[in-house]
């Protein structure tokens, strides 16, 4: 009988103990993410409206500036590439330069957007890569059913 009660007493404290994980999770996963979500959200506007700034900007020390404030909302170790486009149109405009970076922060502003989406709901775990699949897979069926637009009569 005592071995009886011993098992009950543990079952208890384990379920106690993850209800209150669960509980605090619950709780606190909210604030988090509206916080986060919040300020990915000021990040995306803030690169809506630099990027065109940017581009149409003619005055060469006001480009920079512009430069400057989107290098700053950039991670240096991930956006490599993004750094470059800006340098190499910060130092030579042209419409052929202008095409391509917006191109790339289009798609970066895609896949951000994705990946806050996959962060937002029930199961966040692995945002970054389902929110990178999503993309792939929407670039994907875009250009089939371009392929298809082409190829039907």
């Amino acid at each position: 009988m005592p071995d009886y009660w011993l098992t009950v007493g543990a079952v208890a404290v384990i379920a106690a103990l993850t209800s209150a994980i669960v509980t605090v999770w619950g709780v606190s996963r909210p604030i988090k993410h509206k916080a986060v979500i919040e300020e990915r959200q000021n990040w995306r506007q803030a690169i809506r409206e630099l990027i065109p700034k940017f581009v149409n900007e003619e005055d060469e020390a006001a480009r920079n500036e512009i430069r400057n404030a989107i290098v700053l909302r950039l991670n240096p170790y991930k956006d490599q590439s993004a750094l470059d486009l800006l340098g190499e149109y910060a130092t030579t405009p042209s419409a052929e330069l202008a095409g391509p970076l917006v191109a790339h922060f289009q798609a970066m502003l895609k896949l951000e957007w994705q990946r806050a989406k996959r962060e937002a709901g029930l199961f966040p775990w692995g945002a970054g890569w389902r929110a990178a699949l999503s993309v792939r897979w929407q670039k994907w069926r875009s250009a089939k059913r371009d392929a298809r637009a082409t190829v039907a009569p």
